[in-house]
């Protein structure tokens, strides 16, 4: 029986993002790609260091951020709730 992500994830250590945003005058601009792929990185350099993480959930702030981090395709439901979302460490490292 194949575990969900939210069951497996109480059981270990992961990072949680939330707020991460860009300010309207500054969208458009690469900037958010920027930020979250530098905070991506930043879960693996941390995990490379000795901490005990499988991946990083998210909290997601509303529908556009939800489509932003959707056109990523790397990032899955992290239980029922759509605005929480995943993505395992070995993910990360293909960025």
């Amino acid at each position: 029986m194949r575990q969900s992500a939210a069951h497996v994830l109480k059981l270990q250590v992961h990072h949680l993002l939330a707020r991460l945003a860009v300010s309207e005058k500054y969208q458009k601009k690469g900037l958010g790609t920027k930020t979250l792929v530098t905070a991506l990185r930043q879960a693996v350099t941390l995990k490379e260091r000795g901490l005990s993480s499988i991946g990083v959930v998210l909290d997601v702030l509303d529908e556009d951020a939800l489509t932003f981090y959707n056109r990523f395709d790397v990032f899955h439901a992290f239980s029922d709730n759509p605005m929480r979302l995943f993505v395992p460490i070995h993910v990360i490292r293909q960025l």
